[in-house]
């Protein structure tokens, strides 16, 4: 209860009764719902078991619950939703609401997802065929929407993952003084876009030669839970001292698709800040006004899809192969009949409308399942650090954060250059790919390196590490595609493809695509064993280092030592600040 009710409840007793009753109320409704549910479930299983009908059992518990009620997605999701306001202790009719915008959401972003697969894939086969390369698509979603679709009816193994995820992440900050992280990974859309891509890999590849499909299922989820789970931990940890720096202690730290590379943006804009060198911050240069509608999603997106799609499009037209293409999109063709040129723009306008319907369902299941997992990860271990959407730091550098999209888009580009140069060119083999970078990942990438290494390094930094990165990012997806994507079944017409997608696990996708899968199985558990020797090394609690970097490390533990006496002069000066102001009052 907070001071505030308190205090009215002081005020009014009478209200205060009546506030406790009903929370009583409330409490004894969701004890009975459970209480009822748990003696029917008994009572069921355990009249089966009496009367020797252990087929209506598994009539029940696997055709029944487990592939018509948990094997759908959105239903999954709407009950974890359920579950978790219940755990909160949540009045049952506020558990409802939160169930059915979850169930109505996942199925929005199926429907987003449907257009958008239904429009982009018949594109980008019959210019790939074209071509004699794949295009591929670097965008969160329709790479999440790919896997979707390739999956099939094991597509739920995704939401258990997360759930998973969630869970390992939780208990790896419950030993913090072993692990030493203490970040809890709550942005439920990025977690469901990354697990898509882990348990893809592990499904497809490093267990593809396990027969059983329930066994290899299940190893899938629970390999790929404490896979990604320790990444959510342990990169949001590595995140946080930078994010720190970038918000002035807000307490907060990052849970998204760059956590290494903000990390690694910070770090790198050091370097231009060497033999304390002062730097001028990106906030202090002018930018002209015009520059920040490219901060509007929806302009940005039809802008850049503009080019990219509709030059694909063009060259289908002009190659002969345009009714063949439309043909095969079918219904989701919305403009069928009209002249081609019309066809062509209402397609572009099809592409992004998807993309923003997909994005709509995805941020309401979201929201349900964000109060659920914050509720719950707050109840279990309060105090610890929470990963926020990048999007939240955004607003301590409205400067920085243009100033690197725009420096990421142009490295986007030149990559994107460079690789048709080597590949259409040159001939070379590893680059006879397409790749086209989308909104997202110019945009947040761009914008979250250039806030960072402004933050460090001055507007040099804001403009160079985003450049680079934009680069890399596409070099990166070209070693995704072409190891991860030469089944045929994943990573056709889209990748993630954002920074830490692009980067380290460019790396672990392909070790774990090209070796054998007998030796897959084995260095897929020391992924997650590197991660944790990495976060031994984080600092997200100066003044209290891990043993082996007190044994090994003296140095690093003395400029921690410094580190956290500077932390507690600014908090007390806050505090005096604070005091003043009500004294003031």
């Amino acid at each position: 209860m907070s001071n505030e009710t308190k205090r009215n409840d002081l005020e009014n007793p009478e209200a205060g009764i009546k506030n406790q009753l009903k929370k009583k109320r409330s409490k004894w409704i969701n004890w009975a719902i459970l209480i009822t549910i748990v003696t029917l479930l008994l009572t069921f299983i355990i009249t089966c078991i009496a009367i020797k009908r252990l087929d209506i059992l598994n009539l029940v518990f696997y055709q029944i619950i487990v592939d018509n009620i948990l094997a759908v997605p959105s239903i999954l999701v709407g009950l974890i939703v359920f579950l978790g306001y219940l755990l909160q202790k949540k009045p049952w009719y506020d558990a409802l609401s939160g169930m059915f915008k979850g169930i109505c959401g996942y199925l929005i972003l199926q429907m987003g997802s449907a257009f958008l697969t239904g429009v982009s894939k018949p594109l980008m086969i019959t210019f790939g065929t074209l071509m004699g390369s794949n295009v591929v698509l670097l965008d969160t979603y329709t790479s999440w929407s790919e896997i979707n679709e390739a999956l099939g009816t094991a597509v739920s193994m995704i939401s258990y993952t997360v759930l998973i995820g969630l869970a390992f992440n939780i208990l790896l900050v419950v030993l913090k003084k072993i692990t030493n992280i203490r970040s809890i990974n709550v942005t439920g859309h990025i977690m469901f876009q990354q697990s898509s891509v882990v348990v893809a890999i592990l499904y497809f590849f490093v267990f593809k030669d396990i027969n059983d499909d329930a066994t290899k299922q299940l190893l899938t989820i629970l390999t790929s839970g404490i896979l990604i789970g320790t990444y959510w931990g342990v990169f949001s940890n590595l995140a946080y001292a930078p994010t720190q720096a970038v918000s002035n202690n807000a307490g907060f730290t990052i849970g998204h698709q760059q956590m290494f590379g903000v990390w690694a943006a910070y770090k790198a804009g050091k370097l231009f800040a060497l033999n304390n060198k002062e730097v001028k911050s990106a906030e202090k240069l002018n930018m002209k006004k015009g520059f920040r509608i490219f901060h509007d999603n929806i302009f940005s997106s039809s802008i850049l899809l503009f080019i990219f799609f509709g030059i694909l499009f063009l060259i289908v037209k002009l190659e002969g192969s345009w009714k063949e293409m439309i043909d095969s999109m079918g219904g989701y063709n919305l403009f069928a009949g009209k002249n081609w040129l019309l066809q062509l723009v209402g397609l572009v306008f099809t592409v992004v409308a998807s993309l923003q319907i997909l994005m709509f369902g995805a941020r309401m299941f979201v929201a349900e399942l964000q109060k659920s997992f914050i509720g719950i990860s707050g109840r279990l271990i309060p105090g610890a650090s929470i990963g926020i959407d990048i999007a939240g730091s955004f607003s301590y550098g409205e400067k920085s954060v243009t100033f690197g999209f725009l420096a990421g888009a142009i490295g986007n580009f030149i990559g994107i250059g460079l690789v048709l140069l080597l590949g259409q060119v040159f001939k070379i083999d590893i680059f006879k790919v397409i790749i086209m970078v989308g909104f997202i990942p110019m945009f947040f990438d761009g914008a979250a390196l250039g806030l960072y290494a402004n933050a460090s390094g001055g507007w040099k930094a804001c403009l160079t590490i985003p450049f680079v990165a934009g680069i890399l990012v596409v070099f990166g997806a070209v070693l995704v595609v072409q190891t991860g994507g030469r089944t045929g079944q994943i990573f056709q017409i889209g990748y993630n493809g954002l920074f830490d997608w692009t980067t380290i696990w460019a790396v672990i996708i392909a070790i774990l695509t090209t070796v054998p899968s007998s030796a897959a199985m084995y260095l897929v558990f020391f992924v997650p064993i590197i991660f944790i020797i990495v976060a031994q090394f984080t600092t997200t609690e100066p003044g209290s280092s891990m043993i082996i970097k007190r044994l090994l490390f003296k140095k690093w533990c003395e400029k921690d030592n410094e580190r956290a006496k500077e932390i507690a002069i600014e908090k007390q000066k806050k505090e005096e600040l604070k005091k003043q102001k009500l004294a003031n009052k």
